[in-house]
């Protein structure tokens, strides 16, 4: 256990690096880095081998249905789909024991959402905690096991 309040900065970024998984609906990478390389990262800056984390990165970027011909293009050249199917890859390919997801559907047709919400279930499967945000109703519940509503706040006055 970590008290992440009280703990050494450097101690706070390794729990990070190792544990936390996040995907938000918005991508903020490094202009002209290829994607594959922005999904290869969490692995290469983990010790994974370059070549397999590229590997790795590759296959799951086409298991989101991003073609191999943009692997190697930078994604802010991407439709918001395909941005946030590359950010869907860079967030489950640590295999982190915690994912954080901020509506990993808002950009996606019903078919690539289907795939998140397989992978969504996959990763439960393997023991994964996950802590999702979802305005998509139909992903949410194919995933969910715990609903919690979060209602907006009455004004007192």
């Amino acid at each position: 256990m970590v008290d992440l309040a009280a703990a050494d900065p450097r101690l706070v970024i390794e729990v990070r690096r190792e544990t936390l998984g996040y995907v938000s609906q918005f991508l903020r990478v490094v202009p002209r880095v290829a994607a594959r390389d922005v999904v290869a990262e969490v692995l290469i800056g983990r010790g994974t081998d370059e070549a397999r984390a590229r590997a790795e990165a590759d296959a799951l970027l086409l298991r989101l249905n991003i073609p191999p011909r943009l692997h190697g293009l930078p994604p802010a050249t991407f439709s918001g789909g395909e941005q946030q199917r590359v950010n869907l890859a860079r967030g489950f390919i640590g295999g982190h024991p915690i994912l954080l997801l901020d509506e990993p559907t808002a950009s996606l047709d019903a078919a690539n959402a289907a795939v998140v919400a397989a992978m969504i279930r996959e990763a439960k499967a393997r023991g994964t905690a996950i802590v999702g945000i979802f305005h998509d109703i139909d992903v949410r519940d194919a995933v969910a096991d715990r609903l919690f509503t979060v209602a907006q706040l009455q004004d007192a006055a």
